[in-house]
């Protein structure tokens, strides 16, 4: 919560700037009394959507690349309960990390989510087309888990497949 917090303080500051700057090299007889409030809200909105915005234009890019990596690692047990979706945070070179949600029935009839971040990483370096085989990543590490699962569960999993935490 306080890292969203630092991020809209930071993205403010940021905004500030762009507009400050821009209206520096604007000519007065253009800027008259025009407020900056429209312009600044405008920038500040623009700037904090743009983590979500690559996130969801890499998921788009690389989707059908991890999605047989989430298969395995619910078939591997490595994940409690049935994958719902995913998401690519990123995917540079060698190595990609997912946001990875489960949705597991609890005792009562509940229902709860576990939040996983996966880290995967190809043994060579792919090529420049970056194609990707079917089964080219292979499962690094789980480095998170939330909610109804505990860090042990999660590590004994993990051992049992040759994973680390």
């Amino acid at each position: 919560m306080f890292g969203l917090l630092f991020y809209a303080a930071a993205c403010l500051f940021v905004a500030f700037l762009l507009v400050g700057v821009t209206r520096m090299f604007t000519k007065v007889s253009k800027i008259g009394d025009n407020p900056i409030a429209l312009k600044l809200a405008i920038t500040w909105v623009v700037l904090l959507a743009i983590p979500y915005i690559w996130v969801e234009v890499q998921t788009a890019m690389h989707r059908k690349d991890f999605e047989t990596v989430i298969a395995e690692l619910a078939d591997a047990g490595s994940l409690s309960g049935e994958p719902t979706f995913f998401r690519v945070q990123y995917e540079f070179g060698d190595r990609a990390s997912l946001v990875v949600v489960s949705e597991v029935t609890e005792d009562w009839g509940g229902t709860a989510r576990n939040i996983y971040r996966v880290v995967v990483q190809t043994a060579e370096r792919p090529t420049a087309s970056r194609c990707r085989p079917t089964g080219r990543y292979p499962l690094h590490e789980v480095i998170d888990t939330h909610l109804s699962e505990s860090l042990g569960e999660a590590k004994s999993r993990l051992d049992a497949i040759g994973g680390h935490l």
